[in-house]
């Protein structure tokens, strides 16, 4: 085989009937020929592993004998990947033939673009947001007082999901990216096991000079979330965990420090809607006992709070 044109590097973790899928809807397309599949199993303990070499023996399959989060298998990806566009692609997600060729045509006319997403759709044919602006200082004390809940241009701009447009970031559930920026700005954080890496990934793509785009008329479906369900308590306090390392990161110490006083506000609001809706949805309060669950550790900052890398990993 000669030098791929695009390399698609997929995480799974006991998704093996959505990778399937996944792999399917990757290989359906014509063009497909002409990249390569690298998919990093996170030791998974169903049939993925099996399913993958009988099935999709064309697949560069990377085995770890523990997790190593979103991160650090999508890392390991990129350092195995031989084409100049790499994307990062859910294994839960379902590729439109022909959604990944108008990803690699947009960066191979638009020099100037460093990175591209597609517009994801949920099952149901809704629009899942996808994309959104730069977070500052204020657009973030905004959202720990949920107005973005109210006001959605607040973390989303006012572009709409059917306008190509720049953004300030784009989600890593699809997002190709050019190797050379991958090589100019460093790969994903590996502070961070999974969550708000790829939106720390375009914060400092874009503090280098890259441009990042949305482009509507790519498609892909997105399940979104299966291999986080199953302990969502713990998936809750680990993303609440990335997200204050992304404002220690990338914002002054007046700055973290006042969000950090926001915390138990925004947890206090999340309280009192969950708790509603623990009392008023019955068929919601698995979810809302998780959430209420998380919610208090998060106040509470304890240290006993349940630690999702952990539980996985032994």
């Amino acid at each position: 085989m000669s030098r791929p044109l695009l390399s698609i590097c997929i995480v799974n973790w006991n998704t093996c009937g959505l990778l399937r899928e996944c792999l399917a809807s990757i290989h359906a397309d014509p063009a497909s020929k002409n990249w390569e599949v690298i998919v990093v199993d996170n030791a998974s303990s169903d049939d993925s592993i099996e399913m993958v070499r009988t099935e999709f023996s064309q697949v560069r399959l990377l085995i770890s004998s523990t997790n190593l989060g979103f991160v650090g298998a999508n890392n390991w990806a990129m350092g195995e990947a031989l084409a100049d566009y790499w994307v990062l692609l859910n294994s839960d997600t379902r590729v439109e033939i022909g959604s990944l060729s108008v990803l690699v045509d947009f960066l191979d006319q638009h020099p100037e673009a460093a990175v591209v997403g597609p517009k994801l759709i949920r099952n149901d044919g809704s629009i899942q947001p996808s994309f959104g602006v730069t977070p500052s200082f204020l657009s973030e004390f905004a959202n720990k007082l949920l107005l973005h809940k109210v006001f959605p241009a607040i973390k989303f701009g006012n572009g709409g999901f059917t306008h190509f447009c720049e953004v300030g970031w784009v989600t890593g559930a699809c997002l190709m990216v050019r190797k050379c920026t991958g090589k100019k700005v460093g790969l994903l954080d590996s502070t961070f096991f999974m969550f708000y890496e790829d939106l720390e990934w375009c914060i400092r793509i874009v503090k280098n000079g890259g441009r990042i785009f949305y482009c509507p008329t790519s498609l892909v479906v997105h399940v979104g979330g299966q291999s986080t369900r199953k302990n969502f308590t713990e998936m809750l306090i680990l993303s609440h965990k990335s997200l204050i390392y992304l404002y220690e990161k990338h914002f002054n110490r007046v700055q973290f420090f006042l969000l950090g006083l926001m915390v138990p506000v925004e947890m206090t609001i999340r309280s009192v809607i969950w708790s509603l809706t623990y009392c008023l949805q019955p068929a919601r309060r698995d979810e809302a006992g998780q959430r209420l669950r998380a919610y208090w550790y998060i106040i509470r900052g304890a240290k006993e709070a349940p630690n999702y890398i952990d539980r996985i990993n032994h």
